[in-house]
C-alpha cells in the first residue's frame, strides 16, 4: 500500500511538472503571439495620422501577404493591413467599429481575406476576442462550457493538439527557421517576412491537414464575417471577399485529401456572398510556389507582387518570384 502511495504521488508530481512546463512554454507564446499582438496593433492605429482608404482584414494571410503600400503604388488608393497574427473575423469586425469614426473615417472599402479554415467553428474561444466579449457573448458561443472549463484548469488539456502537432512537425522538418511573432508591423499595418527557403510539400501538407481538422460551418467567425460585411455595406462601403493565394501542395489537399471540407467551404461562401451581394476575388492559383515560404504565407516579394495584382485583378495574371534556388 506505501507503494502504491509512493507511486501516486511520484505520478501527481511529474503531471504537475510537466503541466507547470505547458503553462509556462505556450502561455508564453499565446501571451506573445495574440494578445501583444492585438496590443501593437491598436497601438499602431491610434497613432495612424494618414487615414487609409482601403483596409485588409484578416488574419496573418493578410498581415503577410498583402503589401499596401504595392496597392497604392498600383493606383489602388491609400490601404492599411489590419491582419494579425492568429487574427480572427471577430476582432475585425470590433477593431473595425471602434475605428470607423477616427481613423477608417475615409475608409471606402474593405477586403476581407478568407481561408477555410477561418470559418469554421472554433472551439475555444480565440484570447484576443475575449477581450471584446461581453457576458452574454461569452454564454452564447458556450466560453463557458465543460471543454472550455478544463481547459482553464489544465493548460496541457488545452494544448493538447498542438503540443502532438509539434511533435509530429519536428519528424517533418530539420529546423524551424519562423516562430511567427518575430516580425512587427510597420506604419501601413504589414509585416513582410523573408525566409531563405520555403516549407516542404510534405510539411504544408501537413499543416493544412491541421488547421482544417473537425471541419465545421457555421461557428461563430462566420457570424461575425456576415455581420461586418452588412454592416460595412449598409454603410455605404464596398466589401470584398478575397480568396488569398496558396501554394500547389496546399491547393492539391484541398482537391484531394481535403475535398469534402472544401466543398463545404464553397458550397457557404458562394451562398452567403450571393445573398449580400458581395464580390468574391479567387486568387487561390495566382502566385506560383516560389512566392511562399510556407503552406499559407506569401514571402516579402510576393506581398509586394500580390498587393499590386489585387489593386488591378487580373484573372490570367501568374506571379512568379524567382526567390527559390
Amino acid at each position: 500500500m506505501r507503494y502504491r502511495r509512493a507511486a501516486a504521488w511520484w505520478a501527481l508530481a511529474w503531471l504537475a511538472a510537466i503541466e507547470l512546463s505547458v503553462r509556462f512554454l505556450f502561455g508564453q507564446i499565446a501571451d506573445t503571439g495574440q494578445l501583444a499582438h492585438l496590443r501593437e496593433k491598436i497601438a499602431n492605429l491610434e497613432a495612424l495620422k494618414d487615414r487609409p482608404a482601403v483596409v485588409f482584414a484578416g488574419n496573418s494571410a493578410a498581415r503577410e501577404n498583402v503589401d499596401p503600400w504595392a496597392f497604392a503604388a498600383a493606383g489602388g488608393g491609400d490601404a492599411y493591413n489590419l491582419g494579425m497574427s492568429d487574427g480572427t473575423f471577430y476582432a475585425m469586425d470590433k477593431l473595425l467599429e471602434r475605428y470607423r469614426g477616427a481613423q477608417f473615417a475615409d475608409v471606402r472599402a474593405v477586403y476581407f481575406l478568407i481561408n477555410p479554415p477561418d470559418v469554421k467553428i472554433r472551439h475555444l474561444v480565440e484570447i484576443k476576442d475575449a477581450q471584446f466579449m461581453t457576458l452574454r457573448e461569452r454564454l452564447s458561443i458556450g466560453m463557458f462550457s465543460a471543454e472550455t472549463l478544463l481547459s482553464e484548469i489544465s493548460r496541457l488539456y488545452a494544448y493538447r493538439e498542438e503540443i502532438y502537432y509539434q511533435i509530429k512537425l519536428l519528424a517533418l522538418r530539420k529546423k524551424i527557421t519562423e516562430t511567427g511573432f518575430s516580425v512587427a508591423d510597420d506604419a501601413r499595418g504589414f509585416s513582410p517576412r523573408d525566409p531563405d527557403k520555403g516549407g516542404s510539400a510534405a510539411v504544408m501538407k501537413s499543416e493544412i491537414h491541421r488547421v482544417m481538422s473537425g471541419y465545421a460551418l457555421p461557428g461563430y467567425q462566420a457570424a461575425a464575417l456576415l455581420r461586418t460585411t452588412a454592416r460595412l455595406q449598409a454603410e455605404g462601403l464596398r466589401a470584398v471577399w478575397v480568396l488569398p493565394p496558396l501554394p500547389s501542395a496546399v491547393r492539391g489537399e484541398l482537391a484531394g485529401g481535403l475535398a469534402a471540407e472544401e466543398r463545404q467551404f464553397e458550397t457557404w461562401l458562394t451562398a452567403q456572398a450571393a445573398r449580400l451581394k458581395v464580390p468574391v476575388i479567387d486568387a487561390r492559383a495566382v502566385a506560383a510556389d516560389d512566392c511562399f515560404y510556407d503552406f499559407l504565407h506569401l514571402k516579402a516579394e510576393g506581398a509586394r507582387r500580390f498587393g499590386a495584382w489585387l489593386a488591378r485583378p487580373a484573372p490570367d495574371a501568374r506571379l512568379t518570384c524567382g526567390l527559390n534556388p
